[in-house]
């Protein structure tokens, strides 16, 4: 019988890009691809999001900045498009603890499953927050990012 594999690193899933910005600001990446696990450990994954938009925020405040950008790739070939925890996790942290840091939050590949999703849990996100949120597809997110010339 094979065991499951539960994810407990999460430096593949949600990570800082250090080579490109976003109105010059950090890039955190929120590679749902790497979320194809049975089991996920929620505690580190949070405790993870929270250091990682802490040093996003770090970062961007090196270029005067006190807020990030999250790009959220999300699987668009899975019939519920995103780990439905972890997106609420994700806002959930967003709403409490940097509702004032977050810039924007990018959802790129979104098929309709995560749209239709995504409108149940609108309600619980504050105007300020929902306004940020945009939906794109790769091409277009790629033309926003900026390289860093190091």
């Amino acid at each position: 019988m094979e065991k499951s594999i539960k994810i407990s690193n999460f430096s593949d899933v949600i990570y800082i890009d250090c080579n490109k910005t976003y109105d010059d600001r950090s890039i955190v990446i929120f590679d749902d691809y790497e979320l194809d696990f049975p089991k996920i450990d929620y505690d580190a994954m949070c405790q993870h999001m929270i250091d990682i938009f802490t040093t996003a925020i770090q970062k961007s405040q090196t270029r005067n900045l006190q807020d990030f950008v999250i790009i959220c790739y999300l699987n668009e070939k899975r019939k519920n498009s995103i780990n439905m925890k972890s997106m609420y996790q994700l806002l959930t942290i967003m709403k409490t603890l940097f509702k004032d840091n977050l810039y924007k939050c990018v959802f790129v590949n979104c098929n309709k499953y995560f749209k239709m999703t995504f409108k149940l849990i609108t309600p619980i996100l504050d105007m300020s927050i929902r306004n940020r949120i945009v939906f794109s597809n790769l091409t277009d997110i790629d033309n926003q990012l900026t390289n860093l010339k190091e």
